[in-house]
């Protein structure tokens, strides 16, 4: 059973960025970016905007506002990759 949407759910920018690649287009809305890590729209959209301040991803409005990652984004989940598997246990 997936996490209910909401406070409570601490979600790192990684697993944000991942969701944003993972998305079924090539962009992602904040709904699907936040149904993928189970936090709220809104709570997306709050992060991604956060995102977005880094350099890390970049959006445009059209109809509703559409995420995809920049190359430093690409680079950022690729280090988290990278960390994760050179870990003891991985």
């Amino acid at each position: 059973m997936s996490p209910s949407p909401g406070r409570g759910r601490d979600v790192s920018d990684v697993e944000l960025l991942a969701a944003v690649l993972g998305a079924p287009d090539p962009v992602a809305t904040a709904g699907e970016v936040g149904d993928a890590v189970g936090i709220s729209r809104q709570g997306a959209d709050k992060r991604l905007r956060a995102l977005e301040e880094q350099g890390l991803v970049q959006s445009v409005k059209k109809g509703s506002r559409l995420w995809w990652l920049t190359d430093d984004g690409l680079q950022r989940l690729g280090a988290a990759a990278a960390q994760s598997d050179a870990s003891p246990g991985s």
